[in-house]
């Protein structure tokens, strides 16, 4: 879903988009399987006027004249526009792996949900646009106003339940006009009475739900006299839901550098082996679980602990 798009814009970027792009996201789905094509239709007018702009890059002139020639024209409201097309079918799980990212872009979260008779989405519109984590600094060198961006969907059956539009014209289908300008978009079509937008949210959330993440002990092990490392020794508090933790350690507070380091385990204490001697580490732990994506889906960090890890101390005789 996102690769797809990615490949629109990666165009759209090339042009500048100073002219008018439409830009169309279609998903068919099927009974085990969805069929997404995104589409571009460019002004003939100004993508002809680029070529021949003398401060365009060398390299985007061939790319450009290039596609020109695999474009077909079609003419829309009187205008003539060079259109654009990609088309790719995945597997139901791959589409919503390919969905469901934990990064809050915009602070709206990734999320994707497909069956043969659901379809829901939510991203930023920045995300949505771009879909490649790569384009997200330049997405903001595109003029938004000059876009129109619609999402179809097409079932085997009728849509009843949407929050876009059904098309009158064929009941399979429901349409979305997103404002590429709009923070977060949410587009959710269903051909089963019983599934709801909210069934749908709430399905999620909960395939989500887990209790808060907490370091309750740690502790430096002693070294022995001919150990070339230290470890720690960690007690975490069982979080509910949870089916495993990660645990993070490194010298840097802000967990930056080559020295961050990770442990996962379904355990909740854990031995942390390796580790430099007379150090200081700093710990978090975050837990998971698997969600409605058959992924891991991660929860919350906890608090960041410290400690300083022993070096041989030899014991005192008596």
């Amino acid at each position: 879903m996102k690769r797809i798009i990615g490949l629109v814009v990666v165009l759209a970027m090339a042009l500048g988009l100073c002219g008018c792009a439409d830009i169309l996201q279609e998903h068919t789905i099927g009974k085990d399987s969805i069929t997404s094509k995104a589409t571009m239709d460019i002004e003939k007018e100004y993508y002809d006027d680029l070529l021949k702009d003398p401060s365009l890059d060398t390299t985007d002139r061939m790319m450009l004249n290039e596609l020109k020639t695999a474009m077909p024209i079609v003419k829309k409201d009187g205008k003539d526009y060079y259109r654009y097309q990609q088309t790719q079918t995945n597997s139901f799980a791959d589409f919503m792996e390919a969905g469901n990212m934990n990064d809050d872009e915009d602070g709206v979260e990734s999320i994707a949900y497909v069956t043969n008779e659901v379809l829901y989405i939510k991203q930023s519109s920045t995300d949505m646009l771009s879909g490649a984590e790569s384009l997200w600094g330049d997405i903001n060198k595109l003029d938004l106003s000059k876009i129109t961006f619609t999402i179809t969907m097409t079932f085997g059956k009728d849509v009843v339940n949407t929050n876009g539009t059904i098309n009158t014209n064929n009941k399979k289908q429901a349409i979305f006009n997103t404002d590429p300008k709009a923070v977060k978009a949410t587009i959710f079509a269903s051909t089963n009475k019983n599934i709801t937008q909210t069934s749908v949210e709430q399905m999620i959330a909960k395939s989500r739900k887990m209790g808060k993440a907490k370091i309750k002990k740690i502790t430096a092990n002693k070294v022995k006299k001919k150990a070339k490392k230290a470890s720690v020794t960690l007690k975490l508090k069982k979080v509910k839901g949870a089916q495993r933790y990660t645990i993070w350690y490194c010298k840097n507070k802000k967990f930056t550098g080559s020295s961050s380091d990770y442990k996962e385990t379904k355990k909740t204490k854990v031995t942390i082996k390796g580790l430099k001697k007379n150090t200081k580490y700093y710990f978090k732990v975050y837990p998971s679980r698997k969600d409605f994506t058959g992924a891991y889906y991660d929860g919350a960090d906890s608090k960041i602990k410290s400690i300083k890890t022993k070096k041989y101390k030899k014991s005192k005789k008596k």
